[in-house]
């Protein structure tokens, strides 16, 4: 006969016929674990069972288990908030440490549009984290994109790697890395690449427009990614300081953007730190200041107005310092 709990709720002992999880084998509970759904029940099962069963539990779990990528995947439908990408990526991240062959799969490149993976209605086949440097490039994955490049079936050399965004709009790599991506590990291996120029124009909805210029113009490219470009060997002094094939430097089309203040001020200080010229015209004969003017009278916010007036007189703070 079971005896009744215990005082604050603690269970007495089980009756002799009930096996409890220290009955069974570590090996055991690990084949367990593939019938169980991921989520509470799993991490509870992690938990009840120790950290050294736990490992045997989570790598039984994610072997060849592709319905877990399938799921970080669905996490993403309908919803594009970081954190949320974020938490895909480290779950995918996991599947492949397990799935140490993962890089087989990497046999044939597709490019995917990055709209579906946040459609609510879409499958997204798994394959397509293995296969698009597309969707690899957006969750960071870059040990994906390095093995894509190293198995010849994609590489920076085809600077046309022209990735579809939208109905006839086309972006490469580098635009992907700076505007979508929810870090810098691809833009850093790009980088890190004989074979890469960070001062070549790319071919897609902003003509002439170089990574450096669109590091400083695209709100969401943060200062580190700036930065990055701006230090590279090849990145000289003149390509921060003077007019692109666009006819503007890349000061004017930070200045030219509604930027987030995280990023806008920071980003201005950068430029204006590697030699950027704070009085340059552009090929119109516009300077920043008259950017940065006319975004004041067009402001619609007081975070807006906030914004403006600060890059404001960050930049005059620097015309003065050259004046003197």
């Amino acid at each position: 006969m079971n005896q009744s709990p215990t005082k604050r709720g603690k269970a007495s002992p089980l009756p002799q016929d009930v096996v409890s999880w220290y009955d069974l084998s570590p090996e055991l509970i690990a084949r367990m674990s593939k019938f169980i759904d991921i989520g509470r029940d799993l991490t509870g099962l992690c938990v009840v069972v120790g950290s050294d069963t736990a490992a045997l539990v989570r790598r039984a779990y994610l072997t060849d288990n592709d319905a877990y990528l399938a799921q970080a995947l669905y996490s993403m439908r309908g919803n594009k908030l970081r954190i949320v990408c974020v938490s895909a990526a480290r779950r995918i991240r996991f599947w492949m440490a397990v799935n140490t062959n993962w890089r087989d799969r990497c046999d044939k490149v597709s490019f995917e549009n990055l709209e579906v993976l946040h459609h609510r209605s879409i499958v997204v086949p798994v394959e397509c984290i293995f296969t698009s440097p597309t969707v690899a490039t957006f969750l960071g994955l870059v040990e994906i994109v390095e093995t894509l490049v190293d198995k010849g079936l994609f590489g920076c050399h085809d600077f046309l790697p022209l990735i579809e965004a939208g109905p006839e709009v086309h972006v490469s790599l580098i635009c992907l890395c700076l505007t979508r991506s929810i870090d810098n590990s691809v833009l850093r291996y790009l980088l890190s690449r004989d074979d890469f120029d960070p001062n070549a124009p790319w071919l897609g909805d902003i003509p002439h427009c170089s990574p450096l210029h669109l590091a400083s113009r695209a709100v969401n490219a943060d200062p580190e990614a700036l930065k990055m470009i701006i230090d590279h060997p090849i990145c000289s002094s003149d390509n921060v300081a003077g007019n692109g094939p666009g006819g503007t430097s890349p000061l004017h089309d930070l200045c030219s953007q509604t930027s987030d203040k995280r990023y806008a001020v920071r980003k201005m200080k950068i430029l204006l730190g590697a030699g950027a010229n704070p009085e340059l015209r552009d090929v119109g004969g516009r300077t920043p200041r008259d950017y940065l003017m006319e975004r004041l009278s067009n402001a619609g916010t007081e975070e807006d107005i906030d914004l403006t007036t600060e890059l404001l007189a960050t930049l005059q703070k620097a015309i003065l310092a050259t004046r003197l």
